[in-house]
């Protein structure tokens, strides 16, 4: 799932569909649908409120959003043997990436290659589980199954230069490296209950372990709802002039049977804030861009769950 930048359009996966919800007060009107390949997706997002971009194992199709119903392809991005495993975008760069086996693709927005990295994976053969930038969209994580996060950096601010600049050994593998802000980002382990916070040390230049919370869920419990970062959230506060809103930046996590939602304060450390509990562990949704909206879909009910956040 995946709202556009002004919440006014919700775009959500339906086995082998796209649907198109416009989204006004809380409340969902369908307005659009069509048909994204013969394989289940496993990506949606937005790049710049202009280019829709879907994929599956083998196909990714970027559309243009002039004209909700407009199903016409202007792009396609097509493996015959391989599957992707894990894809991200950068608005700044207009780049998608794409995790392909052991190696991440770079791509123009006009579909054109620009880079292949080599991740490295030496333990035989594994997969690159997960992509995310940072805020200011010049550095990449990623996890992979041999227990390895990788980090990549741009280069000369130039979109085809991107290099491997660190690599921290796990005890075990994730499928979820996310960052918030610039230089902090989560990773949660199959097998433990321990969500740990790593912060870029400017001392030596590499990211270390800064933090850890203990989690109700083992990482495998924990990876249905993608973890979010949301640069912009408003809440109460009793210390504003007026009752103003306070500007507060946000991380949403899931545990379990819940989302946590962490406030990110100056220093880029995650306090805990609320969190909001579900029926089951398969959850799947996103947050709006201002942190005021939850929307889940459960497993159990096959229904879309609309949540406000206000209160919180």
């Amino acid at each position: 799932m995946k709202f556009n930048s002004t919440n006014s359009l919700l775009f959500t996966g339906s086995d082998k569909k796209i649907k198109i919800y416009a989204f006004r007060k809380g409340l969902l009107y369908k307005i659009g649908e069509f048909y994204h390949s013969n394989q289940a997706l496993t990506y949606l997002n937005c790049n710049k409120d202009t280019i829709l971009i879907s994929g599956c194992d083998q196909i990714i199709k970027i559309r243009s959003l002039i004209g909700i119903n407009n199903s016409k392809v202007q792009r396609k991005i097509q493996v015959d043997q391989n599957s992707f495993s894990c894809f991200a975008i950068s608005e700044k760069n207009n780049l998608l990436v794409a995790g392909l086996q052991k190696h991440i693709y770079f791509w123009e927005e006009n579909g054109l290659c620009v880079l292949k990295l080599d991740l490295q994976i030496i333990d035989g053969f594994d997969w690159v589980y997960s992509l995310s930038f940072n805020e200011s969209q010049n550095k990449i994580i990623s996890c992979n199954g041999d227990h390895n996060i990788t980090i990549i950096q741009q280069q000369n601010n130039q979109i085809q230069q991107w290099k491997i600049v660190q690599i921290i050994n796990m005890d075990n593998f994730g499928t979820q490296a996310i960052f918030f802000g610039d230089d902090s980002f989560v990773i949660h382990p199959w097998m433990s209950r321990t969500m740990f916070v790593y912060k870029f040390n400017q001392q030596n230049d590499q990211f270390t372990l800064s933090n850890t919370f203990l989690m109700q869920g083992e990482g495998q419990n924990c990876y249905s709802f993608i973890s979010q970062y949301i640069q912009y959230r408003y809440i109460k506060s009793d210390q504003c002039q007026n009752q103003n809103k306070a500007q507060k930046q946000l991380f949403i996590k899931q545990d379990k049977n819940e989302l946590c939602l962490f406030l990110v304060n100056k220093n880029q450390e995650l306090q805990i804030f609320q969190k909001v509990r579900l029926q089951e562990t398969y959850i799947w949704g996103t947050m709006s861009n201002d942190g005021l909206w939850l929307i889940v879909w459960e497993q159990a009910s096959k229904l879309l769950k609309v949540i406000s956040c206000f209160k919180y």
